[in-house]
């Protein structure tokens, strides 16, 4: 080969820097000028996106009023604020715009709405607030996707899972909606779409059922971890419960008091602490028993997790009737208790 032939070569197949380069599988072309190769490339690609080979990605400038929030995400926007989205805010006004893209879906039957946000809250709400905030010209940026409701659910809950600022009990909250929206109530359906553990589901979901009352005790939720709130949790379930709730209640009216004052709350790891040092109530120091006319049928003797001694007063002078009513009711007090 001439020297003036390979120079010739190498202008065309360039250093692999030239246009339609980071195209796999797209082939120089030797026999033919620059041009031509690049509107080779493009037909290439659009054949290889017509036969679903790659996948076209639509970016969208929109106006954050027209797309509204969808319902699925485990983020709660009413909770976000100008303090928790302070980061989005300097970064996005330093950087003169938004720079990561959200991702929307289409949707029908809303005349005030164009676009549903699947992932990207933050985002939305901050471009939001900019606008209304000596920044009229600020746009959301967004990637289409055509989604329906459960891929939207998996594919927002990847993105939540590397996110600080989602708390583990909105997520806790998401998960059991999406348990009953997308998979029929079928735990080990989801866990394998979601590619989790059903431990590690069956513990988010139990936290998702914490009652108002616990909820309230905290000074916010993203100090209640999933780990604290499931032994929270778990703990309701046994004879601690109602000491549990009473111990909140207190805690409720000691957080309500701080912030009239302007003081610091008491912080989720305190919170956690005082309730699970509830006690668990005790048999009533004086013999537990049953009479009938003044006179004692049964008693407790003593009382373990597996079993319980009962003793009959003078079983000869009772009938079976008597004798089988009165260890039943006996029975029944102490398993109150």
């Amino acid at each position: 080969m001439s020297g003036k032939q390979g120079e010739y070569l190498k202008g065309i197949i360039g250093t692999g820097e030239g246009e339609g380069a980071h195209e796999e599988g797209i082939q120089p072309v030797l026999d033919r000028p620059r041009r031509p190769n690049a509107i080779l490339s493009r037909t290439n690609s659009i054949e290889r996106l017509a036969s679903g080979e790659l996948r076209q990605v639509t970016e969208m400038r929109l106006d954050p009023a027209r797309c509204r929030i969808w319902r699925g995400n485990a983020r709660r926007y009413e909770m976000l604020n100008e303090v928790a989205c302070s980061d989005l805010i300097d970064s996005i006004v330093a950087d003169g715009g938004q720079k990561i893209s959200a991702i929307v879906r289409r949707v029908q039957d809303d005349p005030e709405h164009e676009f549903e946000v699947i992932v990207g809250t933050r985002r939305h709400w901050t471009i939001s607030w900019l606008r209304k905030n000596n920044y009229p010209d600020m746009i959301f940026i967004a990637r289409l996707e055509n989604l329906d409701d459960e891929a939207a659910f998996r594919l927002a809950d990847l993105e939540n899972r590397a996110r600080k600022d989602v708390s583990d009990l909105e997520r806790a909250w998401n998960y059991k909606l999406a348990l009953t929206s997308y998979y029929g109530g079928r735990q080990k359906a989801m866990a394998e779409r979601l590619k989790i553990t059903p431990g590690w589901l069956s513990k988010m979901l139990t936290v998702a059922d914490l009652p108002t009352e616990i909820i309230e005790a905290f000074p916010a939720l993203d100090s209640i971890a999933l780990n604290v709130g499931y032994e929270i949790a778990c703990a309701l379930g046994t004879k601690r419960r109602a000491e549990i709730l009473k111990i909140a209640a207190d805690i409720r009216t000691e957080q309500a008091s701080l912030r009239i004052n302007g003081t610091t709350l008491i912080d989720g790891r305190k919170v956690s602490a005082r309730l699970l040092a509830a006690p668990t109530p005790k048999l009533r120091q004086d013999p537990l028993q049953i009479k009938r006319a003044g006179r004692t049928i049964t008693s407790l003797v003593s009382k373990t997790r597996s079993a319980m001694t009962i003793r009959i007063h003078n079983p000869a002078d009772l009938n079976n009737a008597d004798i089988g009513e009165a260890v039943a009711q006996l029975v029944k007090t102490v398993m109150e208790h």
